[in-house]
């Protein structure tokens, strides 16, 4: 791929080809500029040509890690998961792999390399937890290039990943849980905080429940969708993975209270007429309108604040829903399905606190068999 630079009127332009052909098939040429100098105007040149030659379609192996992975986000990952996940995975490759290793050659990146940008990501005070979803979003990607045969072998297996943090999650007690609720009673936030503390769901899961989710005749409800909040605006999608699509058994609380809501909802339709609701959501405000993410997190706060509950996450609500139910002897497969966790391992890493607690049945076993 050339160009040149042309000076017009002491001023200097590029002139390259980027593909582009007129309709009899000859490359038309772009223009760029101008530049006061030559030297300026040619290191654009160069930029521009290396960033031809470098494209994946033309050299996917040996294409720098900036490429690649952007590519793999296109290609791989916006087909098959969730616009959280997709969001999140972004955030990794293009604050931090991008800046560290995007100049590297996908055939040249090394474990050194890898192990090098761990090492100035907890410099810069990321968190061990963060550092290993990056770990995990860089070996996932290298992965898809093995199995596109680019590369031979990942080199993200032969490194030491960041170490994982493991802190106390914050949960609350039965008695806390019924104050939450009892504070939340007639506001928008109502059932979502149900849905989190009494389902194990997540927030985007809650604010996406439809309707036509729920199965009042066999008391279950399907999880399908999944909310994202951003810049884009609001996006009904689907869930997180394929495992977070799940069918639930209702408690006797939630049933009722979808019950109320749903009788409530009919009589806001009636008086507010023809557009309320569109969407069919279980979670909206008294308009009809959908809840952002953002007012749902607001409210809470302030909801925790009123009640005098600890400043929790929403999402330890879920971590509550799932505490609860290890401790009460609810099999951690169970609870695993219940949460839509990909496999049963997630499910005793994140709860492995409660494990112990759950393993005072089997140490009183032991301890009778040698009073005997």
């Amino acid at each position: 791929m050339r160009g040149t630079v042309q000076k017009k009127r002491n001023r200097w332009y590029i002139v390259y080809y980027d593909g582009e052909r007129y309709s009899n098939g000859k490359l038309k040429p772009k223009w760029e500029g101008s530049w006061a100098t030559k030297s300026e105007a040619e290191k654009v040149l160069r930029s521009r040509i290396d960033d031809l030659e470098n494209t994946y379609e033309r050299k996917a192996d040996s294409s720098t890690m900036a490429v690649f992975l952007r590519h793999w986000l296109k290609v791989y990952c916006e087909p098959r998961l969730a616009r959280n996940t997709i969001n999140a995975y972004t955030v990794n490759v293009e604050k931090h792999m991008i800046p560290y290793i995007g100049e590297i050659k996908l055939n040249r990146l090394s474990p050194r390399d890898i192990q090098s940008l761990y090492e100035k990501l907890r410099a810069t005070g990321l968190s061990g937890n963060s550092a290993r979803h990056v770990h995990n979003n860089l070996h996932r990607a290298l992965l898809w290039a093995v199995k596109q045969e680019l590369i031979s072998r990942n080199p993200a297996d032969r490194v030491d990943p960041p170490l994982i943090e493991h802190k106390d999650r914050e949960t609350l007690t039965p008695e806390q849980i019924q104050r939450l609720l009892t504070a939340c009673t007639g506001s928008f936030i109502y059932l979502p905080v149900m849905f989190a503390v009494l389902l194990g769901l997540r927030r985007g899961e809650a604010l996406g429940l439809q309707w036509g989710d729920i199965d009042f005749e066999q008391e279950t409800v399907t999880i399908r969708h999944s909310v994202t909040c951003d810049k884009t605006g609001y996006t009904l999608g689907d869930t997180k993975t394929k495992n977070s699509r799940r069918s639930l058994r209702l408690p006797i609380p939630v049933l009722m209270a979808l019950k109320q809501e749903k009788q409530r909802q009919a009589d806001l339709a009636k008086f507010i007429g023809a557009g309320f609701n569109e969407m069919d959501l279980v979670c909206c405000r008294d308009s009809g309108e959908p809840i952002t993410t953002n007012a749902l997190q607001h409210v809470f706060k302030d909801t925790l604040d009123a009640a005098g509950l600890p400043n929790i996450r929403f999402h330890d609500l879920r971590h509550t829903n799932a505490t609860l139910m290890l401790r009460n002897q609810v099999p951690a497969k169970i609870v695993s399905s219940m949460l839509g966790h990909s496999s049963i391992g997630i499910t005793m890493d994140l709860y492995s606190h409660v494990t112990v607690d759950m393993q005072d049945g089997a140490v009183q076993v032991i301890n009778a068999l040698l009073e005997s």
